[in-house]
């Protein structure tokens, strides 16, 4: 109870209040089934995170049934509507925000659950504590309290569905593909369709994903696609080990066991070279990318698909430590370089996730804290 009132007795200046306020009773028999709801809710760990826009998105449980919390009142309602959409292809289905959702809420996602802002004023925050002092006072309506806090939505979800059972960063980055509200204007639908699209393929890791989309500048989306690439690492030198001495383990189980037991860690630039050279032609060469400012020397040039590679880990250099201490010949990025940039990192990761799926066993679908929900 303390969390519904705390922010309101503290706006309106009436600690003096703490021990009287509460919430009016409910009918005898809506009163058991909200109470006895309000037992069986559980948060899961780690359940709650904040959004690009100010907005938060939470999960919690009842029983056999997931649910979405998440803010709206600052997207809109055409925002709102594409993520209501977006979530129904999952299985999602709108509940209610009822007495006992509403407390739990107040209380488990303090900090993230808010009221509005008019409500830190002390003339709004004293009319609605000040009735408190009235000798015939019962409690506060839940109704009432529930329209002083910011907008949400809350969403039901079976709990086998992968909007409960992914990590966080999944649903975060699913919202932010839903709507340009929930991400970052600068990337475009088209772009933003091609980063998003990397979720589905389950072993991309989706907080850096959320990250690409919300980008406020295209040097931190292509860091965050390059972080993709930068897992991969490992593939290279892993696949030529399973095939000179047959050992069966995944790539990633095999390149854990190694980096344990030989402190083993393959050169971060020679690595970007052989992932190149595993790609198919039409990806690594795609006229495209050529015809920008950064690769334009290499075009009718002949070359190979590991020096692609290098000239994308030489641009991460420069966007990291602002040089390229392998490789000091500048390098000519303009604004216009980077949707053609980041499209081909796209593709590239894309094509190496999904070809090495085995391999790349990262199953970041599955939450290592899912079901694990807190009391």
């Amino acid at each position: 109870m303390e969390s519904v009132f705390f922010d309101l007795l503290k706006a309106a200046g009436r600690a003096d209040l703490s021990e009287k306020i509460k919430t009016a009773d409910l009918p005898e028999e809506r009163k058991i089934e909200q109470f006895s709801k309000l037992k069986n809710l559980r948060a899961y760990k780690n359940g709650a995170m904040k959004l690009v826009n100010n907005c938060f998105v939470a999960r919690y449980e009842e029983g056999e049934t997931a649910y979405l919390c998440i803010q709206t009142d600052l997207v809109g309602s055409d925002a709102e509507e594409s993520a209501s959409y977006l979530l129904a292809e999952y299985g999602a289905i709108p509940a209610i925000l009822d007495e006992s959702t509403f407390l739990f809420i107040a209380h488990e996602f303090r900090g993230f659950y808010v009221l509005k802002p008019q409500y830190f004023e002390v003339r709004q925050a004293k009319e609605i504590i000040d009735i408190a002092d009235d000798e015939l006072y019962v409690g506060h309506d839940i109704g009432e309290l529930i329209s002083a806090f910011k907008d949400i939505k809350i969403f039901a979800v079976d709990k086998n569905s992968v909007l409960a059972t992914a990590d966080i960063w999944f649903l975060a980055a699913t919202l932010a593909s839903a709507h340009t509200k929930f991400r970052s204007e600068l990337l475009g639908n088209i772009i933003s369709n091609k980063i998003a699209a990397l979720l589905q393929l389950g072993n991309v890791n989706p907080e850096n994903i959320y990250y690409a989309l919300t980008s406020m500048h295209w040097k931190h989306c292509f860091l965050e696609l390059y972080k993709c690439l930068e897992s991969l690492h490992f593939l290279p030198w892993i696949l030529r080990l399973k095939e000179s001495t047959g050992l069966a383990d995944d790539g990633y189980t095999l390149s854990k066991k190694v980096s344990s037991s030989l402190l083993w860690r393959g050169k971060e630039g020679q690595s970007t070279e052989l992932l190149f050279a595993m790609l198919q032609d039409d990806t690594a060469l795609k006229d495209e990318v050529f015809d920008t400012e950064a690769f334009k020397d290499l075009k009718g040039v002949k070359f190979d698909k590991a020096t692609v590679g290098r000239r994308i880990y030489k641009i991460r250099n420069f966007l990291v430590h602002q040089e390229d201490y392998e490789d000091d010949a500048p390098i000519g990025i303009t604004e216009r370089c980077w949707p053609a940039i980041v499209c081909f990192l796209v593709d590239v990761i894309s094509e190496l996730y999904k070809k090495n799926a085995y391999d790349v066993n990262f199953r970041y679908l599955l939450s290592p804290t899912a079901g694990q929900a807190s009391t």
